[in-house]
């Protein structure tokens, strides 16, 4: 939301006073053209000075309120100091509003955004945050109300975005009836949501094979319209369609960007129901705009324009055309300079340069209908652009290609390589401990030993004195279907082949079975497997252990830079102590086997409990070994041994080099 506040009418005359004889001293004359009525009768003094967007050149004082105050950052330099003036605000706030708006002449209702979120969804930002505002301006008779809506606003839209934006305008509407609406179209610009999504690499999804229609709107005409109105009494009440003068879908715009970036970004077409399952959980779990179930939506809409709405042309706007202006939004990201040197800034200025000679002979190809010159000139352009692109690359790597990518990329040294082994290790262990006790999903499929109720063939032995034992054993256990499942700290019972029921205390599980689903006591068997056999402190400790060596290996030092005697700056990281890495060395070693012994017993202990148990079932249970416990415990081992291994090079090679210096 931004406001445009211009003096009060005493104030207006109370300056024109105190200013008369700096203007005399200047020679800078003021006439009629300089003040203007307002639609409430209120005269207004435009004065000299400021360099904001909208206002400070034109004598005004830009009000920006704002939430969060890196978001505000860049506004700072865009006026003369005093121009542009921040206030807090809370869209839920209304006197936080209305102090905002208070002072003001013209307020520009800029709130909005694309996806929801936990705290804000598309009513909130949209509906409530717009009559809130709309009834701060109407309080305080405001002079003038500009509310920025979007294309498509209909409060009977699918999209949950365009029907808030419908419903938001017959609410300002009819608060302030004056409210001018305007409904900009997708805009392109600097750090926009278009050009730069398409040319980034996580734009692969889409469900409408990139159909969707629109006319996209340059950015700065926006503003230049938005400008406009705050002169033009004559737009209040009115409704603006702000478009580009030429429809494009989705595919030509990302066919152009394709082009100037030279490269062929890839988009895979996803059925809508899936993506935006996919869409909803993503968004779910991050908390910066990147998609949502609603864009999906979105992409099977496509721009309509009301017929009876005011447009570019009416206020006297020529809109510039996104195929002449991509060149320039897109090639800083394509190709940046990486180091200070002057002979790939100057390599990267000529190859701009020559793209941009490029483009407009190929709009007077386009116009020639010789074909044999448009041929033989387009090979002489492809030849003449390859050689240029080569000696750009050549020239990057002779100006220290690599030392810019030092600088633009953080560093990954060797020991963070080790501390990201020792905390995947550790979480592969937690898991390993964390088994069968909860019912968390994934939870109770990490298990060591699993026995369970089946009726089998069992294979006779003559070392069996009684074979017969087969058949009461199958009698007692009869149809019953129970599976145990045994964690380090828990036990997880599947009476019925639903559900899994999670604890540590067997007790309180054998309580919710009866005697027909347990017949041979597995639960209790469970129980004394988990409390005489597995021993799970070793690991604890072991884990205990690699956090330590973590928190050591994070006090190695990094590279920073370092002045010579010469007065020229170099990349330097000195050594780690070796008494710290002495001591981590030992700390990784010690935890590593502990873990062996950990999972050599539990692997051991384990397959020798699961034989015992389905023998002794006589063809009646069955048991198995938990391959994701096995997996998780010897992968984690790997991970300790590999963090040793690299300590251990690590600490002869700084020993060597030791000795090499020495000598």
């Amino acid at each position: 939301m931004q406001k445009c506040w211009i003096s009060q009418a005493s104030n207006c005359l109370r300056a024109a006073t105190r200013a008369s004889s700096d203007w005399a001293s200047n020679n800078v004359r003021q006439t009629l053209s300089d003040v203007s009525i307002t639609r409430t009768g209120k005269p207004i003094i435009r004065v000299q000075g400021g360099r904001s967007a909208l206002g400070a050149s034109r004598g005004c004082t830009v009000v920006v309120p704002y939430r969060e105050e890196m978001a505000r950052r860049h506004l700072k330099v865009t006026g003369d100091l005093g121009r542009v003036v921040f206030m807090e605000w809370d869209m839920r706030n209304t006197p936080s509003i209305e102090e905002s708006v208070r002072h003001s002449d013209i307020v520009y209702n800029l709130v909005g955004r694309d996806y929801p979120t936990k705290n804000f969804d598309f009513e909130d930002v949209h509906v409530e945050s717009a009559e809130r505002i709309a009834e701060a301006v109407a309080k305080y008779d405001v002079d003038r109300f500009v509310h920025v809506s979007s294309y498509n606003a209909d409060k009977n839209s699918p999209s949950a975005f365009f029907r808030t934006k419908g419903q938001a305008e017959e609410v300002v509407r009819n608060i302030f009836p004056e409210t001018t609406l305007v409904r900009p179209a997708p805009a392109f610009g600097f750090e926009d949501k278009l050009l730069h999504k398409l040319a980034g690499v996580t734009n692969m999804f889409t469900s409408n094979h990139m159909r969707e229609r629109f006319w996209p709107v340059h950015a700065i005409d926006i503003g230049s319209a938005l400008a406009v109105m705050a002169e033009d009494d004559t737009t209040a009440s009115e409704t603006y369609e702000l478009h580009g003068p030429k429809n494009y879908s989705m595919a030509e715009i990302a066919e152009i960007v394709d082009k100037e970036i030279i490269k062929h970004r890839r988009h895979i077409n996803i059925p809508p129901r899936i993506l935006k399952t996919l869409a909803d959980m993503y968004n779910r779990l991050i908390w910066w705009s990147e998609t949502s179930s609603d864009s999906v939506t979105r992409e099977f809409i496509d721009q309509k324009i009301d017929p009876n709405a005011k447009t570019f042309k009416d206020l006297g706007i020529e809109p510039g055309a996104l195929a002449n202006l991509t060149f320039q939004y897109l090639i800083h990201d394509e190709f940046a300079p990486a180091t200070h040197d002057n002979s790939p800034v100057r390599l990267f200025t000529i190859y701009a340069t020559f793209r941009k000679l490029v483009v407009e002979l190929r709009l007077f190809l386009d116009r020639n209908t010789n074909h044999t010159t448009i041929e033989s000139l387009q090979n002489c352009l492809k030849g003449l652009k390859v050689s240029l692109i080569t000696v750009l690359f050549e020239g990057l790597d002779r100006g220290g290609f690599a030392a810019g990518m030092q600088r633009l990329i953080p560093f990954l040294g060797y020991h963070h390589i080790l501390m990201f082994l020792i905390v995947a290790g550790i979480i592969l262990l937690s898991l390993l401990l964390a088994g069968c006790s909860s019912t968390s999903p994934g939870i109770p499929n990490i298990f060591l030993i699993s026995l369970y109720y089946e009726h089998y063939p069992p294979s006779f032995d003559p070392a069996q004195v009684d074979p017969g034992v087969t058949t009461a054993i199958a009698n007692i256990v009869g149809q019953a279907q129970l599976e145990v499942r045994v964690g380090y700290f828990g036990i997880c019972i599947n009476p019925d082949g639903g559900s899994f029921l999670c604890s540590n205390n067997a007790s309180s599980l054998a309580s919710q079975v009866s005697v027909d689903q347990d017949p041979l006591n597995l639960i209790w068997v469970a129980s004394t497997f988990k409390d005489s056999i597995v021993f799970p402190y070793l690991i604890i400790v072991a884990m205990i252990l690699a956090f330590i060596c973590f928190i050591l290996l994070a006090t190695f030092p990094g590279w920073h830079e370092e002045t010579d005697e010469r007065g020229s700056e170099r990349d330097v990281k000195p050594f780690p102590s070796r008494p710290v890495s002495q001591v981590a060395l030992a700390l990784i070693f010690v935890a590593s086997v502990f873990v062996l012994v950990s999972v050599l017993w539990q692997h051991t202990a384990s397959v020798a409990a699961s034989t015992i148990a389905q023998d002794l079932g006589n063809g009646s249970v069955k048991s198995g070994v938990g391959t994701t416990a096995m997996i998780l415990g010897w992968f984690g081992f790997a991970l300790f041994i590999i963090v040793t291994i690299g300590l251990l090079v690590m600490i002869l090679s700084i020993s060597l080099l030791d000795r090499l210096t020495d000598d």
